[in-house]
């Protein structure tokens, strides 16, 4: 696998040709050193020293070449620092409503063009929407940049960030980075029910009035059917008629007694989450939540275990959430981009005052955030968790002081924490995803050279996990030609109903994963974007550690270009003997045949005339 990396032995330069998709500096010393029936003396490797293949394969194959004796010496070629502007990374959300405003954050690397202006632009679908006049610092600097999703049809969409590039800029490849995002483009419709006034709710329902993407219902169940009657945003009860219960997406469960609801009414919520593909959020309250609902349907929904007949207990203040490894990565608990910015963001909500008497989280369940003495393991406290519950979701937010994010920077942090909550949670409805059988990518966008992973979670009649011996999922590809491969995906054996396999994509573009025509009806579809990320062209640094490196591991040197005459002197010029082997068959050689016939011959004339037997 030759690319830029020149490797020279007995070979012609102008047949090497750079046409992979990646850089293998080992398995092109690899192939050269396997070549030839002898072994070379020494492999001479001109290179920048970019390498993007796997780190533990080139590290076992420069190894098995510095303990075979085969040095390589290595040649530095390119600059080390060159005049350059490129995109090396990009914060964004990945799903978002039609008419949204869509924050990026990009971290953006320049050298040589400080104090100049660059033009920063958002392509939506290869459509400009958002431009940007960015002065460049020289080095890394972060730029933020929004845009405004004018799409009206769900699916996912094609994000491209880029900053034009100078006219000596060495690559302009690197100028580019593309992302997917998918669009939802209808409300959110969420249920509230809550029994007591309290701070949060009063923050929250504010919220939730004044986003255009929420159309919220609330209930209030410690005052009288008067609210709903003088109050188009109040209904009375949890809605008896299946059509009407069915229409909400996320039911929020404040401070309410578990009395106020009927066995009917828990019957029918279980079923809009179990069967339904909504979602619960249980705000707990010091009143009635969670400890009063022992016993019924929305204990087994929740995804902590609690003591019916514990009580709340003061929290110390200088106790307050931290993100488990799970909430770091989970877009529900990132507040800033930044790991510690987010984590310092967190440490403000204190003090906790008092928290429910929870035991632990469930089985199956994830817990994103703690408390900072909470422990760890599976004794830790499950301050924020969630748990899939049939086709929905079920959260559990065991503290009702999120409103103190509020401090100091009113509705910034507060607001971002419930929004990405409600979208974590609705989300699989809102695109489909809550059908018996359910398919997932791991990732919204993959590279060109990568493979895609593929889910699909399968459940039966009743909504159990199915168990079989595999599952075909199709991939279709949306660039106009549709055409369909099959994937065979194998189940996990640590979860029942869940199966996964792998899908090479054959080019750029997007791709769209379906169920066989016979599960349509009852399975969702999701889609992925393919990129075709020239990494060849996004490093453009020299790596001279690199090449310094590879040098030394094989035994050889690394040499500047006025050094290379000193590359006879290290390079070992004892002779190789190498006994090689050849068989024939006599007949082939036709002298040999003659020569064979002739002292034939004038053995039978010599016995002919002494008359010999």
């Amino acid at each position: 696998m030759i690319s830029d990396s020149l490797l020279l032995k007995a070979t012609e330069v102008s047949d090497l040709q750079a046409d992979q998709p990646t850089t293998s500096i080992a398995e092109s010393l690899d192939f050269v050193a396997n070549s030839g029936s002898v072994p070379p003396a020494g492999i001479v490797l001109f290179s920048d020293g970019i390498d993007n293949a796997s780190s533990l394969r080139s590290e076992a194959i420069l190894r098995d070449l510095g303990s075979r004796g085969i040095p390589v010496f290595t040649v530095p070629v390119g600059l080390s620092d060159p005049d350059d502007v490129s995109l090396r990374n990009i914060v964004m959300q990945e799903v978002a409503f039609s008419g949204d405003r869509v924050p990026v954050r990009l971290q953006v690397e320049s050298k040589g063009y400080e104090k100049r202006t660059a033009r920063l632009s958002v392509l939506l679908n290869d459509r400009s929407v958002s431009q940007k006049d960015v002065i460049l610092e020289g080095g890394l600097q972060f730029v933020d940049i929004d845009f405004r999703v004018d799409l009206y049809e769900k699916g996912a969409a094609r994000i491209a960030v880029i900053i034009e590039p100078f006219g000596d800029e060495i690559s302009a490849e690197n100028n580019r980075i593309e992302r997917s995002i998918r669009v939802v483009n209808e409300k959110v419709k969420v249920l509230y029910i809550e029994g007591n006034a309290r701070w949060e709710f009063r923050y929250l329902s504010a919220i939730l009035k004044r986003d255009p993407r929420i159309d919220v219902t609330f209930i209030a169940s410690s005052v009288g059917p008067e609210i709903a009657r003088n109050s188009p945003d109040h209904i009375e009860r949890f809605p008896s008629k299946r059509e009407e219960a069915f229409k909400y997406d996320l039911v929020i469960l404040g401070d309410t007694d578990a009395k106020f609801f009927s066995q009917e009414e828990f019957e029918l919520l279980e079923e809009l989450i179990r069967d339904r593909g909504a979602s619960l959020l249980m705000l707990c309250g010091p009143m009635h939540s969670p400890l009063s609902y022992a016993g019924t349907p929305v204990e087994s929904m929740l995804p902590v275990r609690f003591d019916p007949e514990g009580k709340w207990d003061e929290v110390s203040e200088s106790v307050y959430p931290v993100l488990t490894s799970e909430g770091r990565s989970s877009m529900v608990m990132t507040l800033e981009p930044k790991t510690a910015d987010n984590d310092r963001v967190w440490s403000r909500v204190a003090p906790l005052d008092h928290l429910p008497p929870l035991i632990g989280p469930k089985p199956g369940a994830t817990v994103l955030a703690t408390l900072s003495d909470g422990g760890s393991g599976s004794q830790r406290y499950p301050l924020v968790a969630w748990q899939r519950y049939g086709t929905g979701k079920c959260m559990s937010l065991a503290t009702d002081r999120l409103w103190r994010l509020r401090f100091n920077t009113g509705d910034k942090y507060h607001w971002r924490i419930w929004s990405q909550s409600i979208q974590f949670l609705t989300l699989s409805r809102l695109m489909g995803e809550h059908k018996r059988i359910r398919l997932e990518t791991d990732r919204a966008a993959y590279p060109l050279a990568g493979q895609s992973r593929v889910y699909a979670h399968v459940l039966d009649e009743n909504f159990e996990p199915m168990v079989q011996s595999g599952f075909d999922a199709f991939v279709v590809a949306l660039d106009g030609s549709e055409t369909k491969e099959r994937v065979t995906l194998r189940p996990d054996r640590t979860q029942p109903g869940l199966y996964e396999g792998y899908f090479s994509p054959p080019g750029a573009g997007r791709y769209r994963v379906e169920a066989n025509e016979d599960d349509q009806p009852v399975s969702n579809t999701t889609e992925f974007q393919v990129v075709d990320a020239k990494n060849e062209l996004i490093d453009t640094n020299t790596n001279l550690e690199q090449m310094k490196r590879i040098a030394e591991i094989t035994g050889g040197a690394c040499l500047s270009i006025q050094e290379l005459s000193q590359l006879t002197s290290l390079v070992n010029n004892e002779p190789i003997t190498t006994t090689v082997r050849s068989e024939r068959a006599l007949w082939d050689n036709g002298l040999v045949a003659l020569l064979l016939i002739a002292l034939l011959g004038a053995e039978w004339i010599l016995r002919r005339k002494h008359d010999l037997p």
